[in-house]
């Protein structure tokens, strides 16, 4: 039970930092938790993926250096990226609520969100199976916050931020495509230099990197507030058609 509460603390922090962002017209809730759900349900695929590259690693570190770097570092990148926010996206398409830019941040980061509280609950059952204490659960969960858990909702805010940004600056959704493949490009990589860090010098980079992501986070929660349209005719048309 506890080491449950541990895996759910840190997506709860993270959420609420956006959340109480929302407050001109928030989103329904149910809306809210149905991203949630979907990042949840997406997570197979992105953990079968990463599993496959575990299980096969003997094999793939016989390709040429530079095709095993990619793969490891970039493959995963793209892979996630690309499936959390394209699932959100499905679903954006049907919610006659999403009117407003900044929706684009609060819906992607709901997801991201989903498949981060997965991947924590996968961790503390791991580690409860191997006989781990709860000290041992909170300090490697609360690495997780300050780590993966954190590039997720970075990389997901990013990128809502982006899509959000060129959205309102065009006046309306028409002219979303460019947003969405910047925003999908700078949140790869992104998603990838982390990866090389990880994969190049482990846990002894985690420091700088969690440093260099809160740094960013911040800086992204600052500007949500260029994605107000309280003053401007914006959304008079829908995003979906």
């Amino acid at each position: 039970m506890a080491a449950n509460i541990l895996a759910i603390l840190p997506i709860i922090f993270w959420l609420s930092l956006f959340l109480k962002r929302d407050k001109t017209k928030p989103e329904p809730k149910k809306w809210l938790w149905g991203c949630f759900v979907a990042g949840m349900l997406i997570s197979p695929i992105i953990i079968g993926y990463e599993t496959f590259l575990i299980n096969n690693s003997v094999r793939l570190v016989q390709l040429p250096v530079l095709t095993f770097r990619a793969v490891m570092v970039l493959g995963g990148a793209v892979i996630e990226e690309l499936v959390k926010f394209f699932i959100i996206y499905l679903i954006l398409r049907y919610n006659p609520y999403f009117d407003e830019p900044i929706d684009a941040v609060i819906y992607l980061v709901m997801g991201a969100a989903g498949f981060a509280l997965v991947e924590n609950i996968m961790v503390s059952a791991n580690l409860i199976t191997a006989d781990q204490g709860l000290l041992t659960i909170f300090s490697t969960l609360f690495g997780r916050f300050l780590g993966a858990n954190l590039l997720h909702i970075f990389t997901a805010s990013l990128i809502g931020l982006i899509w959000g940004l060129l959205a309102k600056n065009n006046e309306g959704w028409e002219h979303d495509k460019k947003g969405i493949a910047l925003g999908l490009l700078v949140g790869i990589v992104i998603h990838a230099i982390f990866n090389f860090f990880v994969f190049t010098y482990g846990g002894n980079a985690m420091i700088y990197l969690s440093l260099w992501l809160l740094f960013s986070i911040i800086l992204v929660i600052n500007k949500l507030k260029k994605l107000d349209i309280s003053d401007s005719l914006f959304f008079k048309s829908r995003f979906i058609n």
